[in-house]
Formats: structure tokens, C-alpha cells, sequence
């Protein structure tokens, strides 16, 4: 997020910089079907179950993706959304760590 400006303007910019986080979509799908790495999604989920990599972390992933296709470097829309998601996120774990229902 914080490299945005440095990217080039060209059209087919946005799809190289979104390379990544589309591979970690597959490697996501993969692993949440089964057929990826059982340590990710054992990482990833809170249960352990690998399904549970196919809601809440993939559906992460697949909305920066479509953030970086839709708003790249055209509006400041985009990094505002990832950056307000990443924060939110982080603060999920905190607060619910202080003062969710399991404590």
C-alpha cells in the first residue's frame, strides 16, 4: 500500500502489482481445498479445519485484488479501504483478545 506512488501510471501496471495477492488467492484456494499446504491452512484458520481458509482470509484477499484492479493510481479510494481493512484486522485480534466472549 505504501509503494503505490511508485508504480508506473501504464495501464497494465495495475495487473503486475496485483500478481501478488493473486497468488496468495490461489495458494489460499489450494490450501482451503485441500490440495495446497495443510500447514497454511492449519496457520491460518482458528480450528484447524481447512475450510474455514475459504471465508473471512479469501475473501480478504480476493477484495484487495479487486481494490488494486479498480483504484490503481487513480484514486485514493483504494489505499484508504486496504489500509482501514488492515487496521480493522488488526484490531479485531486485540479487542477480541481483551475483551471477547471467551474471556
Amino acid at each position: 500500500i505504501l509503494f503505490f506512488p511508485v508504480f508506473s501510471p501504464a495501464e497494465g501496471a495495475r495487473f503486475f502489482a496485483g500478481l501478488v495477492t493473486l497468488s496468495n488467492i490461489f495458494r489460499l484456494y489450494l490450501a482451503g481445498t485441500g490440495q495446497g499446504e495443510s500447514s497454511l491452512a492449519a496457520t491460518i484458520s482458528r480450528s484447524g479445519d481447512k475450510a474455514e481458509v475459504l471465508g473471512g482470509p479469501f475473501i480478504y484477499v480476493c477484495i484487495f485484488q479487486v481494490f488494486i484492479w479498480l483504484f490503481w493510481r487513480n484514486s485514493m479510494i483504494g489505499p484508504v479501504a486496504m489500509c482501514t481493512m488492515a487496521a480493522g484486522d488488526g484490531m479485531a485480534d486485540l479487542v477480541g483478545r481483551r475483551w471477547g466472549a471467551n474471556n
